[in-house]
């Protein structure tokens, strides 16, 4: 979820409200087994180790293949990621390290009289589609813009510098589609783009934030103001028919709630999700939250799915404090009915990066270096049932975006956008 950076008062208040053909890309499916080195032998020895970028797993599967001097060799790699050639003849060589649904490495290595170690070589399920310092806010671990794949399906839209982008799925050049800050001081803060329309949320001056939405789903069509107030409003989200636009408004309301301990917990203000009719402007909250104003990192993004509303809620607000079968403070994904406001909890605590699939059905988010999976229909107790289906090292995983075919994952990192092929999926 993007973050103002305009003035510190906001950022005080709201901190960080913010398809997969493997025969192609660099995806291989590799072959199994070893192939016999032909060719003129020799006393050469190559060896060395190659490693999922995942840490707790075992090393095992990988293909290695060796092309050189008089043909080409294969062999998998052990538990422990060891693999070996040996009887090799003097001369230079090429390797290529494979796993389905790993992005393949390559390295060139000389072979003499004797015994090669290649350096350690790390395979990753993800790679750099579009290289930007400006898109990631490091220090505090979070993304700058709402990353969604554009109506078509077949290009990922993003704000860098308050000016909407565009680039292909496959990664390429970046188009600029249109300029969302026309006036000077304002900081586009987060935006979706969907069949309905395009909406943006802006901070104007420092002092006004604005919900601002096309009435198509062309960017370049006029904007119209949906709703302006000096209170803080993020996180727009249009309905799938592009009928009702929901965000996320700071409310000016007192709160107090016991602790566990018999202390009580006290506030000013309350977030609350508000739905409003795009044709009469007419808004209704459909829920509201006390926030603690110095503990508020993580609520948001929305995203209107045909399940209902999916966002993320922080542990330091107060959404089933005092219900045991949610856990002390309640943090962590959930639906949210548009129509009752009725509350489905999809998973007990994570990072706030999160999206749907295409289809609905099953749930992606993050907890450090992991990528989960969990289906939304799981019957399960919501901390169970999910599987990882991905890794980074770094574990920065800014805003997700899902490609249309439900195999793929984007997130916007401190690199750019990256993409992620998924490794698994929840079991049925």
């Amino acid at each position: 979820m993007p973050r103002s950076t305009l003035l510190p008062p906001i950022l005080a208040l709201l901190v960080a409200l913010s398809g997969c053909d493997l025969s192609g890309s660099g995806v291989q499916v590799p072959s199994t087994g070893q192939t016999p080195t032909p060719g003129p032998a020799g006393d050469g020895v190559l060896s060395g180790v190659v490693k999922y970028e995942a840490v707790d797993t075992p090393h095992s599967g990988i293909t290695v293949r060796l092309v050189g001097p008089g043909g080409a060799a294969e062999t998998t790699t052990d538990d422990a990621g060891k693999y070996r050639f040996s009887d090799l003849a003097t001369g230079s060589y090429e390797l290529s390290f494979e796993r389905s649904r790993y992005f393949t490495a390559t390295r060139s290595v000389s072979v003499e009289s004797g015994g090669v170690t290649v350096p350690t070589v790390t395979l990753s399920n993800h790679r750099l589609l579009y290289a930007s310092a400006s898109l990631y806010d490091a220090p505090n671990i979070n993304s700058l813009t709402s990353l969604v794949v554009a109506p078509g399906g077949d290009r990922l839209a993003f704000v860098e510098g308050g000016v909407l982008k565009t680039i292909p799925l496959t990664g390429g050049t970046a188009t600029v589609v249109r300029d969302l800050q026309p006036a000077a001081g304002s900081v586009v803060d987060s935006f979706t783009w969907t069949a309905g329309g395009l909406a943006f949320a802006q901070i104007e001056a420092g002092a006004t934030s604005s919900i601002l939405v096309t009435s198509g789903q062309d960017p370049m069509g006029p904007f119209q103001t949906a709703t302006s107030s000096p209170a803080l409003m993020l996180c727009p989200a249009l309905s799938p028919d592009g009928t009702q636009l929901a965000y996320l408004a700071r409310v000016p309301e007192l709160w107090t709630l016991p602790n566990g301990d018999g202390s009580s917990a006290t506030g000013s203000f309350q977030l609350a999700v508000v739905k409003q009719e795009r044709s009469t402007a007419t808004a209704t909250r459909v829920g509201i939250y006390p926030i603690n104003v110095s503990w508020n990192y993580g609520f948001g993004p929305l995203e209107w799915t045909s399940s209902g509303l999916l966002f993320h809620k922080p542990m330091f607000c107060d959404i089933y404090r005092n219900d045991p079968a949610y856990g002390p403070v309640g943090d962590g994904i959930f639906l949210l009915s548009p129509t009752d406001g009725a509350l489905k909890k999809l998973y007990y605590y994570s990072d706030y990066e999160h999206t749907l699939s295409p289809d609905g059905q099953i749930l992606y988010f993050h907890e450090g270096r992991r990528v989960y999976a969990r289906r939304v229909g799981d019957p399960r107790h919501y901390n169970q049932g999910h599987v990882v289906v991905g890794y980074d090292r770094s574990g920065r995983i800014g805003n997700m975006a899902m490609d249309p075919a439900g195999d793929r994952l984007y997130y916007v990192s401190p690199s750019g956008i990256e993409e992620m092929t998924v490794l698994s999926a929840p079991n049925e």
